[in-house]
């Protein structure tokens, strides 16, 4: 079976994926939780039996629905793991006879929807199984669903478990609380009155009479990490059946029969395994961070991380050595992550050495990769370490592509998390200085691009970016067309043509700064409906990225090419310039096949809206230097734009357009408003001659100088000399 992950690393995922700090419930921590393996009720909504008959057992295949409950008196579990597997001692609980089947919380199971109610006022009609905690979501395309909290929860059946050393069939689940914070509430008035994850056994026609039992599978997991079990609850700490914080509750089901029958072999349970390490780390903030880069006003100013400079050739490799100043504190665990679209000159980055050198601690400390972001545990016997700041923190591999212009360029890290004491959830993002790469060699005279441009009442603004020269070619979405007023919203959705790809997961990102004219996007229906298999398939936030796992009974799906694959909805501000404008997906990410790493980016097309107004037309045409030509019906321009050129050193800070000593996305708008129409904004002296930043001693001040300013903003240009050129604008 080809599964989004392989089972041991879905329990890994609960050490490694928590997101963050979670808030903590009302009223004293539980001493103890408890799992329990339960029967669930019929598709009709009825209570089944736990004894199935003779003369049943003869007529055919029999199905018994069982859920996973949790009983705690506080809802204040970091991660939830367990596995499970069936067993007899009288019978033959092997493959041959018994089946999973997964019914996951959310997908349609009963045979006719029912009015639910839950505990947070939610209401709706659905055919779904309501899991344990969540919402009943209204969705006027699907209608009324059930929501699980979680983040990208992990459901398995299958017929054997080879790491556990189970032969029959096993199950397992794995639930994280919500990586943004926000904790999570019951669904119902307990924590048991809705199950975790349902699943049917299947007892084949001829199934043996005996006693079956449906065990929790509990195991050390490592021998060398004695404490991580394949039954854990975080929760203030790990609660495990080997420290007492763990109870675990079996479920009997008896087949009748003939007494006098010999019993069949004896099937094997739960035997002592050594596995894959799973990792204990303790929740991270998984707060947004911004891709602009300017620096985030929550960053710790006392933990201050900062890139070595480099210089490399075109076409050479350069290691990239970070080191960290840290003050007082010590760390427990790195969460970093350097997305390539944040890097100049379609530089890429890897990480070909792992170890962290920082670590004040004996041993070697590695970073592990999980989605786009590294992650890695400096915890010494349990206890945070200290940062040794003579060595580096992290080492990224930069690889300079042939085509890359000559310059300096500042870049910066996407994102540098520190946990310090995750018991006590002290965690913060660091101060990030950029960094400097200097691509060495001659730089490539560019031919000067004139743009015309008469009196608009619309600006055209091409934000696309470059295409990623790796994505899938036969893996393709595309954005549909949108239009809509200042001030109002839109839903904007994304189509996908898939080839003969499956899909088990998709990893999505859309950066508010990818798109124009300060619009911002959210997922305001995180339905994702291009599954081509029955069951709500949701986008669930970590960090920045929006994961949809699309697994059916743990197998990827085809892609319904007819709907959307996901549905954004753009926020336009009453202050948006109307005209046409570009835009990109910052990222968009396919798992195929996740147990051999079959994975790949899409070929992400670009998308249009055209921003409303009165009386204006505007087409957007490119020429062989992709330099972006605007025209309209009206007269030329009446207003003269004058560029200073015999400024005084250390007067003039290019990108500044409205001279307020910083260069940053105020100055975008501001530059856009005066090339809109420069008879209603009046722009200073000052601000012209700053505003002219690209091709300053060949053009005057136009749509060049705002895309530079632009890609300034996320270090993919450098205006500061005044030497920027068209030629280096990313089209």
């Amino acid at each position: 079976m080809k599964k989004l992950v392989s089972a041991a690393a879905s329990l890994a995922l609960a050490a490694s994926m928590v997101g963050s700090a979670v808030p903590f419930a009302t009223g004293a921590a539980d001493s103890s939780k408890t799992l329990e393996i339960r029967a669930f009720e019929d598709t009709a909504g009825n209570a089944v039996s736990t004894t199935i008959t003779a003369d049943q057992i003869a007529a055919g295949d029999v199905t018994i629905p069982f859920g996973i409950y949790l009983n705690e008196a506080t809802n204040d579990c970091d991660s939830i793991t367990c596995q499970w597997s069936v067993n007899s001692k009288d019978g033959d609980a092997s493959t041959a006879n018994v089946s999973f089947v997964s019914h996951e919380a959310g997908t349609p199971y009963y045979a006719a929807k029912r009015d639910v109610t839950l505990s947070d006022g939610s209401t709706g009609s659905t055919d779904n199984i309501i899991g344990f905690s969540g919402t009943i979501i209204q969705n006027k395309r699907k209608g009324d669903y059930f929501s699980l909290t979680g983040t990208n929860p992990q459901f398995f059946a299958q017929a054997g478990y080879k790491s556990g050393n189970i032969d029959n069939a096993w199950g397992s689940a794995t639930w994280i609380t919500p990586g943004d914070g926000s904790g999570y509430k019951w669904a119902g008035d307990k924590s048991d009155s809705y199950p975790i994850y349902v699943q049917d056994a299947v007892f084949k026609k001829g199934t043996p009479p005996g006693t079956y039992t449906i065990d929790f599978a509990d195991y050390v997991t490592d021998s060398e990490y004695p404490d991580n079990m394949s039954c854990m609850i975080e929760s203030n700490g790990k609660m495990t059946t080997k420290n007492g914080k763990l109870n675990l509750k079996s479920l009997t089901i008896t087949i009748e029969g003939d007494s006098t029958n010999p019993p069949a072999t004896t099937t094997s349970t739960t035997k002592p395994v050594n596995n894959t390490t799973t990792t204990t780390t303790k929740p991270v903030n998984n707060t947004t961070t911004t891709t602009t880069k300017p620096q985030n006003p929550n960053a710790k100013s006392d933990f201050v991380v900062t890139p070595a400079d480099v210089k490399g050739k075109p076409g050479e490799t350069v290691e990239v050595e970070v080191y960290a100043k840290a003050g007082s504190h010590k760390v427990g665990q790195y969460v970093v992550r350097l997305d390539n679209a944040d890097l100049p000159q379609g530089i890429t980055a890897s990480l070909d050495d792992p170890l962290c050198y920082a670590v004040g601690a004996t041993g070697n400390y590695e970073y592990k990769l999980l989605g786009d972001t590294y992650y890695c545990s400096t915890l010494s016997s349990g206890d945070p370490t200290t940062v040794n700041e003579d060595e580096p923190v992290i080492i990224f591999t930069f690889k300079i592509p042939e085509t890359a212009q000559p310059g300096t360029y500042d870049w910066n890290l996407s994102r540098f998390h520190v946990v310090e004491d995750g018991i006590n959830h002290i965690e913060f993002d660091a101060t990030i200085n950029p960094g400097k790469i200097t691509v060495e060699g001659d730089v490539t005279p560019g031919t000067t691009t004139t743009t015309t441009e008469g009196p608009k009442t619309t600006t055209t603004t091409t934000t696309t970016k470059p295409q990623n020269p790796d994505a899938m070619k036969d893996f393709i979405v595309t954005p549909n067309d949108v239009e809509v007023n200042p001030g109002e919203t839109v839903d904007v959705e994304v189509y996908a043509k898939a080839g003969s790809h499956k899909v088990g997961q998709y990893v999505v990102r859309l950066d508010n700064a990818d798109l124009p004219q300060g619009i911002t996007a959210s997922l305001d229906d995180p339905l994702c409906y291009a599954v081509g298999a029955t069951g709500n398939y949701e986008y669930k936030l970590l960090g920045d990225t929006y994961y949809c796992s699309t697994l059916s009974s743990g197998d990827p799906t085809t892609v319904n090419e007819d709907e959307p694959v996901i549905i954004f909805t753009f926020t336009v501000p009453k202050t948006a310039t109307p005209g046409e404008y570009t835009w990109n997906i910052s990222r968009f990410h396919v798992v195929e096949d996740g147990i051999n790493h079959v994975e790949f980016d899409a070929t992400i097309n670009p998308g249009k809206i055209v921003i409303k107004g009165e009386g204006t037309t505007t087409t957007t045409t490119e020429t062989p230097k992709t330099t972006t030509t605007t025209t309209t019906s009206e007269a030329p321009k009446t207003t003269t734009t004058t560029t200073t050129t015999s400024d005084q050193p250390g007067d003039v800070l290019y990108g500044d357009v409205n001279c307020d000593k910083k260069v940053n996305i105020a100055d975008v708008v501001v530059l856009n408003k005066w090339l809109n129409d420069a008879k209603s904004y009046d722009m200073s002296a000052q601000g012209k001659i700053n505003a002219n930043c690209c091709d300053k001693d060949t053009t005057d001040v136009d749509s060049n100088d705002s895309q530079a300013i632009i890609q300034s903003i996320v270090h993919l240009v450098d205006i500061s000399k005044g030497t920027c050129t068209s030629a280096q604008l990313q089209k």
